[in-house]
This record gives structure tokens, C-alpha cells and sequence, in this order.
């Protein structure tokens, strides 16, 4: 709109001058070198207006003259860095869809076509580690190492390289150099810790997960079950080392972290009733029982008053049981006790709930027990003995990344590593059976 405007200006400025030069007729005359040019103002006008057209023309000619090689140069890099996007771009495609042929290719591709090494290294390299070949990966990863912008690009890469060959100390090194070019990365402070819990850097570990915690990389609870899991595990160290003291602090420190778990709480508890602390190790035990009931902080419970009798055992076995009522555990560790006390008939309606079809082993040798102590009546426990071999297999800690089956709880899992994957559940022994006979094939 502004540009037709501009141009019916000046149409019509041109015009206002056409009609003033027609009704204001004047000669022009030039004298120069000997020559004398006499014409009208009119033709002077027109002479003038074509002259400076001509030089127009010649000007615009001079500078494509001067410009026009690096012009056609300036397209012809324009199209071919073009080509070199759509190259890079199709490879990260190629790589997210698992293509290591396509990605190496047009990873060759736009090596060839861009000039920005940084941008093709990524590519080259993700192709290489999707093509299995490592020793190209890491090349192109340490030559990103040398540029700024792609360091922390690489010691990922290298990481996960690393991470993958089980070359341990040489990825905890990687997680420790990206974890200091950015700290605030939620990958580089995890991987770290991990790492460094891996190969037992406990406080270590704990001094980049309070990072961690402090940057709100890591959720809350996440946080707590680590930070329990740590503290546990600095306890232990110091036990071991004789120094009981730092472990029990340390211990109570991690149970109250997560006082759902169950090895941190028996240890605590353990800690406690060892340093003549009955009470405290008591309520450690309950408050786990609570959320968690597991037999082996019931055997805790039961050690916390070496000197009590029977009787005194079975009343704070009702409270206990008292902190989670009617739980499965809860019944059998009373069971356990009122077969011992010959009180049978109550021992039965503890277990009652629990001798059904699907009773579980445990069940079937208290009751077996039972059976046999109520009334020495041996073919009614051989018939509780005899439905071991169909029961339900007790519960165990199992790794709910990998499936192993561990005897006693511990912060990784023996078989793949990972970290607080241990859950007390019944073990799929069928798809154990399976692993095993496929890794003896």
C-alpha cells in the first residue's frame, strides 16, 4: 500500500514537472572546446535523465563485475551447507530409528558437505557406537573433547561407552569431569553417585547426592532412600573398622531417612540394643514393622531382650504384632511363639487365615509343628511336610532390574549392579530356571 502510494507520488510529481516545463518553453546553450550546443530545456531535461540512466546502468554492470565470482561462490556454499543440514539431520533421524548403515552414511555425507566439525563429530560418533564400532567412537568423542561447545557432549558419549565395556574407573572419571563442567546436569550428578556408590565412595557418594538435593536435580524421596542407603552403608564401614560408636549414630541417622527400610532399620536396631539402648532399638523395629513387616527384623526384635522368658518375648511379640495387626508376618512370628509356649489352639487361629490351598512353606512347617506338638499326631505333620514340595515358595530379595535372587539384603545387586532394585517378593523362579539354561547355551 505504501509502495503504490509512493509511486502515484511520484507519477505525479513527474507529470507537475512535464506540464510546468511545456508552459515555461527555454533554450539551453553549451559552449566547450570549441564546440557550441544550442537546444531546448525540454530535450536538455531528457539528455540529462538518459545520461544519468547510462551511468546507472554502467555502475550496477562494474559491480557485478566485482562481485558477481564471490556472489556465484557465496551460493554455491549456501546450497551445499543446505545439503549438509538435511544430511545431518537425516542421520540423527537414522540413529533415533537404529540405522547404523544409513546413519554412517549420511554421517560421511555431512562431513563432506559442512565445514563444523563439532556438529558432524556427534553424529559420526553416535553412528560408529550404533555400528558397534567402538575404537571409531571414541575417536571421534576425544576429538570433541577438544572443542568447548561439544565437551560435555563427549564425556557423555564416553561415559556411556565406558558404562558399557564395565570400564568402571574410566567412567567414574568421565561422570567426575562432567559433573564439574555442569554440575546443575540431573544425568552427570546421578551418573557420578552412582559411580561412586558402585565402588564404595559412600561419602564421597553422599557429598554429590546433598548437591544433587540442593539443586533439585533429584526428587525428594529418591533423595531420602539414597541418602538412608548411604549413611547404612558408611555405618557398616565404620563397624567394621571397630569404631561402634560412629556406626550407631550413623545408622540411626540413616533410618531416620527411610524408616521403611528394612536392613537400614535392623541394622540401626541392632546398633542400638548392642549399645544398651533396648527402647530405641524397639521403636526402630516397630516403626519399620509398620510400613515394612519382614521376619528378619522380627529375629532382631527378638534379640533386643536376651534375658526375657518366654513369656516375656510373647507379650512384646503382641506388640509388635500390634504395630501392623493381622499382617502375615505379624501371625507367623506369633505363631512361632505360642507353638513354643504349647499353646496351640491359639498358634491355629493365627495361622488359620494362612493354611488355606496357598498356604506358603513357612506355613506349612508351622503348622506341621503344630500338628506334631499338639497331639504328637505324625500323620497330620506329614501331610503339612508333604505340601512343601507344592506350597508357595517363601518370599526372597529380588532384583527387580535383572530378576537374581539374593539371601540377605545389600545395596546392589550382585548380578547386574544396580542400586536399591532389591524388593522382598516372591521370586518368578520359572524365568530363573529360563536365564540359567540360556546362559548355559
Amino acid at each position: 500500500m505504501i509502495k503504490a502510494l509512493g509511486l502515484l507520488i511520484l507519477l505525479f510529481a513527474t507529470a507537475a514537472a512535464a506540464a510546468w516545463f511545456a508552459d515555461h518553453p527555454g533554450d539551453v546553450a553549451v559552449n566547450w572546446g570549441g564546440w557550441q550546443i544550442e537546444t531546448s530545456l525540454s530535450v536538455a531535461g531528457l539528455a540529462l535523465i538518459a545520461l544519468i540512466v547510462v551511468v546507472a546502468l554502467g555502475y550496477r554492470f562494474w559491480l557485478w563485475l566485482v562481485r558477481g565470482p564471490a556472489a556465484l561462490a557465496d551460493s554455491r556454499n549456501r546450497a551445499r551447507e543446505r545439503r549438509g543440514y538435511d544430511a545431518l539431520t537425516q542421520g540423527l533421524v537414522a540413529v533415533a530409528a537404529g540405522d547404523a548403515g544409513e546413519a554412517r552414511k549420511l554421517a560421511r555425507q555431512a562431513e563432506a558437505l559442512l565445514e563444523s566439525p563439532p556438529l558432524t563429530q556427534l553424529l559420526s560418533a553416535q553412528a560408529a557406537q550404533l555400528d558397534g564400532d567402538e575404537v571409531a567412537a571414541v575417536r571421534y568423542f576425544d576429538a570433541m573433547l577438544e572443542r568447548p561447545q561439544t565437551e560435555f557432549l563427549a564425556l557423555r558419549g564416553l561415559l556411556s561407552q565406558a558404562m558399557r565395556n564395565g570400564q568402571t574407573d574410566k567412567a567414574l572419571d568421565y561422570a567426575s569431569r562432567a559433573h564439574r563442567a555442569r554440575p546443575d546436569a540431573a544425568w552427570a550428578s546421578d551418573a557420578l553417585f552412582l559411580l561412586q556408590a558402585r565402588v564404595g565412595q559412600w561419602s564421597q557418594a553422599q557429598v554429590t547426592l546433598d548437591d544433587a538435593t540442593k539443586r533439585k536435580s533429584i526428587d525428594l524421596e529418591t533423595s531420602r532412600r539414597r541418602k538412608a542407603i548411604t549413611l547404612h552403608a558408611q555405618a557398616m564401614q565404620a563397624e567394621a573398622t571397630g569404631d561402634r560408636r560412629k556406626a550407631q549414630k550413623l545408622a540411626d541417622q540413616a533410618q531416620g531417612f527411610a524408616p521403611g527400610l528394612v536392613q537400614v532399620a535392623a541394622d540401626a536396631a541392632r546398633l542400638q540394643a548392642a549399645a544398651g539402648k533396648a527402647r530405641r532399638a524397639a521403636d526402630i523395629v516397630e516403626a519399620c514393622w509398620r510400613q515394612r513387616p519382614h521376619p528378619h527384623l522380627a529375629d532382631i526384635y527378638a534379640t533386643i531382650w536376651p534375658g526375657d522368658d518366654l513369656a516375656r518375648r510373647l507379650n512384646k511379640a503382641h506388640r509388635l504384632d500390634a504395630a501392623n495387626p493381622g499382617h502375615e508376618e505379624s501371625r507367623i512370628y506369633l505363631a512361632g511363639l505360642l507353638i513354643e509356649a504349647l499353646r496351640f489352639e491359639d498358634a491355629r487361629a493365627q495361622l488359620a487365615p494362612l493354611n488355606d490351598g496357598d498356604a506358603s512353606r513357612r506355613v506349612c512347617r508351622l503348622m506341621a509343628a503344630l500338628e506334631e506338638g499338639e497331639a504328637g499326631q505324625g500323620a497330620a505333620a506329614r501331610n503339612w511336610l508333604l505340601r512343601l514340595g507344592e506350597a508357595a515358595p517363601d518370599p526372597a530379595w529380588v532384583c527387580t532390574d535383572c530378576g537374581e535372587i539374593h539371601s540377605t539384603w545389600q545395596a546392589h545387586c550382585t548380578s547386574c549392579g544396580a542400586l536399591d532394585m532389591l524388593d522382598w517378593r516372591l521370586a518368578d523362579f520359572r524365568n530363573l530356571v529360563r536365564r540359567a539354561n540360556d546362559a548355559a547355551t
